[in-house]
């Protein structure tokens, strides 16, 4: 949804129907509940993969009229390359390194981690590596010490993990570190797929290796961390409009998907198509009701390869 799109309209700038990209509407959203100070605005954006999210916070906020500081951290120096390009004259600053280890000049009013956390450094435990019996037990804080130091000092509550369990140590520590970045009355919004209380499952819909995000642990870091936090779903967040039907699609139909358009001469970029923005891609060389094996299904059920009513944001803030 880095383009408009017909399941985000309306908007603090937009006007009741206009589209919004999924950054439009996360800005708007954020307007809305009056979690952008007027003024200047310190944005922190944490793993900001190609730049479109930044490209449009920045242009709605500036839209609302405030004076937007926006800086990036980027672990990969091709996607830090390609964000430069892409926010050339934005007046973005970068930081590139490993968020669990880079040194920030906060604190920030704003910090954004879109769809990253499940890329962070996890641990596959068994019950017995912290304490635990088959059955039952109560968490040994040494043990799990010697996992994640951060998740012992803070209290976690993992009684309840299954056998084996996944363990993000990474997200729960970037839970904190966005805790000391944040300044008072400032707002994080974490995004990523998963559930609140289920345990982290190894994704098998995307084309690398990462895991769903328990929810229910790191609101529990960054309640422990001193925040105000709670978790929604994204498509409530952003007021998504759930009539629409969206394309259902594995990574291999889109290939064919894909390979078909280019013999007709069109490039097809993977975004989350409707009915209507297949058939603007399409224009007049293809007819989208003559393409065989397309499925439209409730857009919060499927979109391309991906459920997104599993996706989930945990919004904190700093008293």
């Amino acid at each position: 949804m880095r383009v408009p799109h017909p399941a985000l309209t309306g908007g603090v700038a937009g006007g009741a129907e206009a589209p919004r990209s999924y950054g439009q509407a996360l800005a708007d959203a954020l307007l809305t509940r009056g979690a952008i100070p007027g003024g200047a605005v310190r944005v922190l954006e944490i793993g900001a993969g190609l730049g479109y999210l930044a490209r449009d916070v920045i242009a709605r906020l500036r839209e609302a009229g405030r004076e937007v500081r926006y800086t990036l951290v980027e672990l990969s120096p091709a996607l830090a390359a390609a964000q430069r390009a892409r926010l050339a004259g934005a007046g973005v600053s970068w930081v590139v390194g490993d968020v669990l280890a880079v040194a920030l000049d906060g604190p920030f009013d704003v910090i954004l981690a879109n769809e990253m956390a499940g890329d962070l450094p996890a641990r596959q435990l068994t019950r017995a590596d912290v304490g635990l019996t088959a059955d039952g037990g109560t968490t040994d804080r040494d043990r799990l010490r010697t996992v994640s130091p951060t998740a012992a000092d803070l209290g976690i509550a993992i009684d309840d993990a299954p056998e084996p369990f996944y363990l993000q140590t990474g997200a729960i520590e970037m839970v904190t570190r966005i805790a000391g970045w944040l300044a008072p009355g400032g707002t994080a919004v974490i995004t990523e797929f998963g559930a609140v209380n289920a345990w982290p499952r190894l994704s098998t819909q995307l084309d690398h290796p990462e895991l769903s995000t328990h929810f229910g642990i790191l609101l529990q870091a960054a309640r422990a961390a001193g925040l105000t936090a709670g978790v929604e779903f994204v498509i409530d967040l952003l007021g998504f409009d759930r009539t629409l039907q969206g394309l259902a699609t594995t990574r291999s139909h889109f290939r064919a998907l894909r390979a078909l358009a280019d013999s007709a001469g069109i490039d097809l970029a993977k975004i989350g198509y409707t009915p209507e923005l297949l058939g603007e891609a399409f224009g007049d060389k293809l007819d989208v009701a003559q393409v065989g094996e397309l499925r439209w299904e409730k857009i919060e059920d499927r979109l391309m390869g991906l459920v997104p009513h599993e996706f989930k944001a945990l919004i904190c803030t700093r008293p």
